[in-house]
């Protein structure tokens, strides 16, 4: 198996050059190999999964299993204010908060279309 993946955040949507450059040679790998899939993980932010629709649609259009799970991080602030580091001198953890999605494409292409071209 191979698996061609790539991680996302948001602000990587705004030029296709920048968040669809993995996949410029997937036809290829696709005809050359039996098993492939692709995976993708997605930073997420208030918007959800709205900003990865155009790479979510290119996804459902590849003729192979895909994967893509959305991540976002929380550093425990309830406030603007930066927060103040722990007393043992400890650099803070973020909190890491995900969710995963694995679909066939016509899967998510059906989910897609349901949601009106804007996944949650």
């Amino acid at each position: 198996m191979i698996v061609v993946a790539t991680t996302l955040a948001a602000f990587a949507m705004d030029r296709r050059d920048t968040y669809a450059a993995w996949l410029y040679t997937a036809e290829e790998v696709i005809a050359s190999h039996d098993d492939v899939r692709f995976f993708a993980a997605v930073q997420v932010d208030t918007r959800g999964t709205a900003p990865f629709v155009p790479l979510l649609e290119e996804l459902a259009d590849l003729p192979v299993h895909v994967d893509y799970w959305s991540y976002s991080l929380d550093d425990g602030r309830h406030d603007p204010e930066p927060a103040a580091p722990p007393d043992d001198g400890r650099e803070p953890l973020l909190g890491l908060r995900h969710g995963r999605g694995s679909e066939s494409p016509a899967l998510l292409r059906g989910r897609l279309r349901a949601a009106g071209r804007r996944p949650t």
